[in-house]
């Protein structure tokens, strides 16, 4: 098989599942893929050049990998065309002054969940601003999340193996973004969480309580649970924390969700299909 920066991880795993070790093999961040349930969800979105970015490594690692299983790369990228970034004008007009700066390294050396922090310090950066995420690796579905929401544009600076610089453009009140909050959009803003909640007791509601399962069998349980949900019901999820993960993987289906969080390790999500 032929490949190249923009192939699909998933055209790779389904050419030859060996790739999976040795894509897993190249970084730490790139070990997800041994997760059955995370492969599913990362590799079918996820090409060569973009996973390379989150693994801190280069494409070149990823075709020199993947060659002896029999791939063939089409092109080459050498490090000096992957170091030589170009600086979209409106990162290279930000004042230091306009720029929030947040690093979640230690959380995700942690384990501890970012996702709450980092949308907490987004929604403080003021309009036409910028927020500077730092990571270990390109948080590509937060990227999605994001910009589904109030990042007007990001950009990603690699600034070692495992140091990576994301930059998120607030979005201004003129912004096509803003004037899309509404129920009927895949949202994690709390909204009018519990007015919703009285609304769908009222119809029909199922309930579902996945605090106690271990990963990956939270996410698993909600989707094979919303693969039978009937339009007209809704889902109440208990969870112990924002699943990041699983926002990433309904924003491609026909559902709404509206996140309470009650406290850190106490989050409710509503889950139904949009009209």
């Amino acid at each position: 098989m032929k490949i190249d920066s923009q192939t699909k991880i998933s055209d790779i795993i389904k050419a030859d599942s060996r790739s999976i070790e040795a894509i897993a093999s190249l970084s730490r961040p790139l070990e997800k893929l041994r997760n059955p349930l995370l492969r599913k969800i990362m590799a079918s979105r996820v090409r060569v050049h973009e996973a390379a970015k989150m693994g801190g490594v280069t494409t070149e690692d990823f075709f020199s990998i993947l060659k002896p299983l029999g791939f063939i790369p089409e092109e080459k990228e050498s490090e000096q065309e992957q170091t030589n970034l170009t600086y979209p004008d409106w990162l290279d007009n930000t004042a230091p002054e306009a720029m929030t700066v947040l690093d979640v390294r230690k959380m995700m050396d942690e384990g501890t969940e970012p996702l709450k922090i980092i949308l907490a310090s987004f929604k403080n950066v003021p309009e036409g601003q910028v927020l500077r995420l730092v990571t270990t690796f390109v948080p590509t579905p937060l990227i999605r999340l994001l910009s589904e929401h109030k990042a007007k544009e990001h950009f990603v600076e690699p600034k070692g193996p495992e140091l990576y610089f994301t930059y998120f453009l607030k979005a201004g009140k003129d912004s096509t973004l803003e004037q899309e909050e509404s129920l009927d959009a895949t949202s994690i803003e709390q909204a009018d969480f519990s007015t919703v909640l009285e609304h769908w007791k009222e119809k029909a509601i199922e309930y579902l309580d996945v605090r106690a399962m271990e990963m990956p069998l939270p996410m698993q349980t909600i989707l094979e649970t919303l693969a039978t949900l009937k339009r007209g019901t809704a889902l109440l999820v208990a969870h112990k924390r924002v699943p990041v993960y699983l926002l990433e993987e309904l924003q491609d289906r026909e559902f709404t969700v509206l996140i309470r969080e009650n406290s850190p390790t106490d989050v409710e999500l509503l889950i139904y299909h949009r009209s």
